[in-house]
């Protein structure tokens, strides 16, 4: 099941948000309605964006070495996968990506179906060019999220 706040749960003062442009937080006050949905739904964005991106690699690991046995990849994959293992160039490949090994260690995916997932949230889930504009207090971006800690208390 998918958390989802409704923008009912938000207050009306000192909302924290998050910048991802510039690292710059703040906190909003009076945020109409709409605001408030659209920190939803950014935020949810954002987070499958994230995904989305480490998803892009591993599906790039898992087509150079279709049979890895990797101990990071392997209950991960799908079983009977046949061709090319060399488990020394996948832990290196997946080295180059910061964060890749702690996110494979710490989520227990199966990786055809949530990459699935994944890729369909991404084309669905562009912002609209209708939705308000909350711009960062310190850089002008037009993309502010509510910080994670936040986020997590509306579902209490």
């Amino acid at each position: 099941m998918i958390f989802i706040p409704i923008p009912d749960k938000i207050g009306d003062a000192d909302v924290p948000v998050f910048c991802p442009s510039c690292g710059g937080m703040f906190s909003l006050d009076g945020l109409s309605h709409a605001e408030k949905q659209t920190l939803i739904d950014l935020k949810r964005y954002h987070d499958e964006s994230i995904e989305y991106r480490y998803y892009t690699v591993i599906a790039g690991i898992v087509e150079q070495f279709p049979a890895t046995q990797h101990p990071l990849l392997v209950n991960k994959l799908p079983p009977n996968r046949t061709g090319s293992t060399d488990d020394d160039l996948v832990d290196m490949a997946i080295d180059e990506h910061l964060g890749m090994r702690e996110y494979l260690t710490n989520h227990g995916f199966r990786f055809d179906k949530r990459w699935h997932f994944v890729r369909k949230f991404q084309d669905r889930s562009l912002p609209s060019p209708l939705t308000p504009k909350i711009r960062c207090l310190k850089c002008d971006d037009q993309y502010l999220v509510l910080t994670d800690d936040y986020y997590y208390t509306l579902g209490m």
